[in-house]
């Protein structure tokens, strides 16, 4: 499997390289500024045609090569996250293979589409602003930065912490919803319950992390620090609410469950008393967050 990596690993290597090369040959129309366009007209002009047919064909040529190995990088990341979910619990050996290759599909469609996107942010130093003349003509001007194209920068990075957050919010779900079954069928298993447990605390930990850093980035590219952690705030106080009902049902229902099965075992009530009391002490708590949040939504400054 390593050795299929590496070779894959060097494939896109080689591809890409290439297509730096020939990244700047995207738009060449565009890229042209008055005195080519004059030189368009003159005896240089098959010239600057055949070059601009190369570049566009390359381009072409390449993209479709992207296209092709993103898709089957896709097929590749379904097939293995299926294999996963079948060999969860029964092949611990296909579910460690499986979960490298999804590793290895990741990288190779950041290795499709990052590479390109950040050599446009180094190689076009340049930002344009459209300004409207007096007669209507629209006028583009270009200001020059010696380190990058933060215009494109800024969308790469961006497209990157999206990537991220879809990523940690598919597994942070998936995690919840799998423990969550685990901790039905635990059949009292004590340890098993408490593994379960602490992976539902580190997966809304996560979901946590995704809010944090969704509001950075809106104020790191927009800077709107006011609205942003306003929603924040909104958003999580509807999240307590949203969590209080469902919890508060699902343990009061398991509590009548023991008591009516307790048939005079004093653990089984105790147990039930136990998941009365501690729910209640949740809903209070989740119910003093709400509010609390809600007060920092309203907040002026």
């Amino acid at each position: 499997m390593k050795k299929t990596f590496i070779k894959i690993f060097l494939l896109f290597s080689i591809i890409f390289s290439v297509n730096f090369v020939n990244a700047g040959n995207i738009d060449f129309k565009k890229a042209q500024d008055a005195t080519s366009k004059i030189k368009d007209v003159s005896i240089n002009a098959k010239t600057g045609d055949m070059k601009n047919q190369v570049g566009q064909t390359t381009n072409n040529i390449l993209k479709t090569f992207k296209i092709v190995i993103g898709g089957l990088l896709v097929i590749y990341l379904v097939y293995a996250g299926t294999m996963m979910v079948i060999s969860m619990g029964s092949d611990e050996a296909r579910l460690s293979e499986s979960k490298r290759s999804i590793w290895y599909a990741i990288i190779g469609l950041l290795f499709v589409n990052i590479p390109g996107l950040l050599y446009s942010s180094f190689s076009d130093k340049r930002t344009t602003d459209d300004i409207t003349s007096t007669t209507g003509d629209g006028i583009t001007i270009y200001q020059r930065n010696i380190f990058m194209n933060s215009s494109v920068f800024g969308n790469t990075l961006g497209n990157i912490i999206t990537f991220l957050e879809i990523v940690i919010v598919g597994i942070a779900i998936f995690m919840i919803v799998y423990s969550g079954i685990k901790i039905i069928i635990a059949s009292g298993d004590e340890e098993k319950v408490s593994e379960s447990k602490k992976k539902i605390l580190w997966s809304l930990a996560g979901l946590i992390f995704i809010g944090i850093m969704e509001v950075w980035r809106n104020v790191m590219f927009k800077g709107d620090f006011k609205g942003q952690g306003q929603e924040l705030f909104a958003t999580l106080a509807n999240l307590a609410l949203f969590f209080a009902g469902p919890i508060a049902i699902f343990f009061l229902s398991l509590a009548g469950y023991y008591y009516i099965t307790s048939g005079g075992d004093d653990d089984k009530v105790k147990k039930a008393k136990s998941i009365v009391f501690n729910t209640l002490i949740a809903v209070l708590i989740l119910v003093g967050t709400y509010t609390i949040l809600l007060d920092l939504k309203t907040l002026n400054f």
